[in-house]
């Protein structure tokens, strides 16, 4: 947690002072959500993710939060607001599918 992320650190500490490296940070996290969107969408196509879910939308806030999460853990030196971050974005935020309430009914079984 001390160090955070190469990417969001370059973010908060060199994307002002230059246009190339705020460029790159920019497709990197253009690239993240691209991939968090992919894997929504396969969640969706296996009954994980209600079907009416806006991936885009979900993705942005998945790769903005979690950068987010580690800003604070490495202010913190603590694990706690990343696995906040996980525990609060699997538990409330995503709209779970038919697949992952049947499959939650018989793990509780």
């Amino acid at each position: 947690m001390r160090r955070g992320c190469l990417y969001g650190n370059l973010s908060a500490e060199a994307s002002e002072e230059s246009d190339a490296i705020r460029a790159r940070v920019t497709s990197v996290f253009a690239e993240n959500q691209a991939s968090v969107a992919y894997c929504l969408e396969a969640a969706i196509d296996v009954g994980e993710l209600a079907p009416n879910s806006d991936v885009q939308e979900l993705a942005g806030f998945i790769v903005s939060s979690l950068q987010g999460a580690i800003l604070v853990a490495k202010a913190q030196r603590s694990p706690i607001p990343v696995e906040r971050f996980a525990r609060v974005l699997l538990h409330s935020l995503l709209p779970q599918g038919d697949a992952a309430s049947k499959r939650r009914a018989r793990a509780a079984r």
